[in-house]
């Protein structure tokens, strides 16, 4: 028994090595099962950081200014004071454009992006209580706009989506924090006092403008188009610290002396911007 299988064994490498058979494994009848052959790379459809680690991404945007808080001023002793200022915004516009490094063989990228916001003031309302004798008021209405200028550093992570229906050629899912600055210029106009509920004939205005400090965190999805285009919608959260922005201006609309009260100073600004555009990968 012994001889016969070291005789077989001697022919099937006899048989092995002249090529009158494939393989080993077909003489012996044995089959490979194919989850032992070497796996291929799923394709995407789309570019991957390797080929494509670059791209530039330009979005519109509806853009969200939250409430903004004034602290506090006392008066003085002049004959008004204020309390409780808040300052809101209708819905505003905006637009970015992106530049991003996708780091190959990694789940990492890198990128900046820089921006415009607009949102019209559509309130302000603040109580001036008694203090020192002055007599109890308040302002209300006002108009103006809020222009933001943000530059963002975003790094983060990202992951890509199957293809399939509607968008055949995948996409990506990507998020991360935020850091970096923003120029903010505010200006409130137009508004009303009143003392003791009789509305005064004067008008008041405050604003400036800052450079101030911006973070926040974003997330985006992006479907691909095409191999290097891709729809990208996503949202960016951002809050600034606080800010001064000048002297509350108060002028008589019926002539008379103008007069200047403290300035007004804001806690944190939170704005909230809403993507939509096209990135293309090279």
């Amino acid at each position: 028994m012994k001889t016969m299988t070291l005789c077989g064994a001697l022919a099937v490498g006899l048989a092995a090595s002249t090529g009158s058979a494939q393989s080993v494994h077909e003489l012996l009848g044995m089959n490979v099962p194919a989850a032992q052959a070497p796996p291929t790379p799923a394709d995407t459809g789309h570019a991957s950081a390797e080929e494509a680690p670059f791209y530039i991404a330009w979005t519109v945007n509806p853009v969200i200014a939250g409430t903004i808080n004034t602290k506090p001023v006392a008066n003085n002793g002049s004959t008004l004071a204020l309390s409780g200022g808040k300052i809101r915004f209708a819905l505003g516009v905006g637009t970015d454009i992106t530049f991003g490094w996708r780091i190959p063989d990694t789940y990492f990228f890198l990128q900046v992006s820089a921006g415009f916001t607009w949102n019209d003031v559509s309130e302000f309302s603040a109580d001036a209580p008694p203090e020192n004798g002055a007599f109890p008021g308040q302002l209300f209405g006002g108009s103006g706009d809020l222009y933001q200028i943000p530059i963002i550093f975003t790094p983060g992570f990202e992951f890509e989506l199957p293809g399939g229906w509607p968008f055949m050629h995948g996409g990506l899912i990507r998020f991360g924090p935020s850091i970096g600055t923003v120029y903010q210029d505010l200006s409130v106009n137009n508004i009303t006092q009143t003392i003791n509920g009789v509305v005064r004939e004067q008008q008041a205005s405050f604003g400036a403008d800052n450079w101030l400090l911006a973070y926040g965190g974003y997330v985006d999805l992006e479907f691909f188009l095409s191999h290097n285009i891709s729809l990208v919608m996503g949202c960016q959260f951002m809050a600034t610290n606080g800010a001064d922005y000048g002297d509350l201006q108060v002028v008589p609309t019926q002539g008379g002396q103008a007069f200047v009260e403290d300035n007004v100073s804001t806690n944190s600004t939170y704005t909230t911007i809403v993507k939509c555009g096209l990135s293309f990968y090279f």
